[in-house]
């Protein structure tokens, strides 16, 4: 996001088209564009599916890993 933001701010002669920003980080140049539009990335798209908060997750694996200490 931040790569194209920052065109925006330099002279049109020193402008760089999204296929070529998209090159440089080693990104389809759709994504790129998604990215510049304001669409979330996937990893941020899939932590609204999450059915538990962080602080959730590891109360759980501190539970199991006390479990399994215990032989259960």
């Amino acid at each position: 996001r931040q790569a194209v933001l920052d065109q925006e701010n330099k002279p049109d002669n020193e402008k760089k088209s999204m296929r070529q920003i998209a090159r440089e980080h080693n990104l389809h140049h759709s994504v790129v564009s998604r990215l510049a539009n304001g669409q979330p990335t996937m990893g941020e798209f899939n932590m609204g599916k999450q059915l538990l908060t962080k602080a959730e997750e590891l109360v759980i694996i501190d539970f199991l890993i006390g479990m399994g200490k215990r032989g259960f």
